[in-house]
Order: C-alpha cells, then sequence, then structure tokens
C-alpha cells in the first residue's frame, strides 16, 4: 500500500506559494482578503453580490481562501454525525458539477446558513 501511495502522491504547488507576493493591480475593485483578515459573514456577502455580475475574484484572494479550506478540511473527519433540534431543519446539497451559480440559488431558495453556522 505504502508504494502506491507513494506512486502517486502529487506536491501540493500551493504550498510554495506566498500570496503575501502576489500583486493585485490597482484596477480591481472586488473584495480583498489579506492573509490576517478574518472571513466574516459582511465579506461572504459582498463576495456572493459582486460575483453574481460574473465578477471574479483576484487569484491572490481565492489562494488565501483556498489554503484556508485546506488547513480546515485537513482537521475533520470525513464522516459525521450531526444532530438537528426539533423544529429546524437541514438542507442537504448533493454535487453540484461546480455550477456555481446553482449553488447560488440553494442559497436562496433554501436560505443562507444562519449566523450561529456561518
Amino acid at each position: 500500500r505504502c508504494v502506491q501511495e507513494t506512486a502517486i502522491r502529487v506536491e501540493d504547488p500551493s504550498e510554495n506559494i506566498n500570496p503575501g507576493e502576489i500583486a493585485v493591480p490597482s484596477t480591481y475593485t472586488g473584495p480583498k482578503l489579506e492573509l490576517d483578515q478574518e472571513v466574516t459573514r459582511e465579506w461572504v456577502e459582498n463576495l456572493l453580490e459582486y460575483m453574481k455580475d460574473q465578477k471574479l475574484l483576484h487569484k491572490k484572494y481565492v489562494l488565501v481562501l483556498l489554503q484556508r479550506i485546506k488547513n480546515i478540511l485537513q482537521e475533520l473527519h470525513t464522516l459525521v454525525d450531526i444532530q438537528v433540534p426539533e423544529g429546524q431543519e437541514i438542507t442537504v446539497c448533493g454535487d453540484i458539477h461546480g455550477q456555481y451559480y446553482d449553488l447560488l440559488n440553494i442559497c436562496l431558495l433554501y436560505t443562507s446558513p444562519s449566523p450561529r453556522d456561518s
């Protein structure tokens, strides 16, 4: 098994990239996310609004997000049991095949995560 894992292991190129070294043009008007900045509900709502017009988050901030997400996911279990309190509900969304606007529509239909779950 170890031989197979070694054979298919791919170096993570993001480990060699420092987002702080990526220049953002002065013409960029979208949301910014610095290395030490917290991702707040307001920041996410601003990002969603910005992207509704098919504008893109600058690659520097995409990389910051991806590195944070990777760190979070590495700490989580792949399968968890959850309890949904009586009177509350949960929406489970399957694979949307990368369709961002489908995800936005699902969020609009079934509401965004509550502030407690954000």
